[in-house]
């Protein structure tokens, strides 16, 4: 078992909740994620800048490895949790002054995410952080120059279908076990459940 929490994308509920802290007017960025939110990618370029935000996020996954630590009903690897890392929408984070200090200087797109993943790995060093493959690996195969390190991972689900255009999952999947990643098959075009089964509108998947 791996408990997640859902950053930077996915996080509509976590900025709901704590708006004190994980949302900022100053960001004024507009994106649609796939699901079709406007709000739902945290501001994540607080992280290091603002201790209030670092220092929060940075207790909610010690909370979550502790809480799932310290049962013993299931089997867990003790300080490992997901952060999920996926789909985050392509105009996040881009109309957001605090993107352009500190690290996050001259860092656009994908490259912000990565470099937070680094910040969170590098200040939790007895955790190790999960997710999907886009924590560390772009869309084209190519693992982030500021990705976390290997050493700071605990799994990396790729999901990208076998089948994949231009590179496959198949290919995206060495790359990072080659890499030192440890790496869990999930494609989506073999190990989804909600997929069709055929190509039927009546068919539900």
């Amino acid at each position: 078992i791996i408990p997640e929490i859902e950053l930077p994308g996915h996080a509509k509920a976590l900025k709901k909740s704590m708006p004190e802290v994980f949302f900022d007017p100053d960001d004024k960025s507009y994106y649609l994620s796939v699901q079709g939110y406007n709000d739902s990618v945290l501001p994540i370029c607080k992280y290091g800048m603002d201790n209030k935000f670092t220092n929060t996020l940075n207790g909610i996954i010690q909370d979550i490895a502790s809480l799932f630590a310290g049962q013993s009903t299931l089997n867990y690897t003790k300080n490992e949790v997901s952060l999920s890392g996926d789909e985050v929408a392509a105009n996040a984070l881009t109309n957001y002054p605090l993107c352009d200090k500190g690290v996050y200087k001259n860092l656009k797109g994908a490259a912000i995410t990565h470099e937070f993943f680094h910040q969170l790995a590098s200040n939790l060093p007895d955790y190790k952080l999960s997710g999907w493959q886009q924590l560390v690996q772009s869309d084209d195969g190519e693992i982030y120059k500021n990705a976390a390190n290997a050493s700071a991972t605990g799994h990396l689900w790729q999901w990208l279908p076998t089948n994949n255009k231009p590179v496959s999952g198949l290919e995206m999947s060495s790359r990072l076990s080659q890499a030192g990643y440890p790496t869990v098959l999930a494609f989506a075009n073999l190990s989804y459940f909600d997929m069709r089964y055929d190509t039927k509108w009546d068919e539900p998947g």
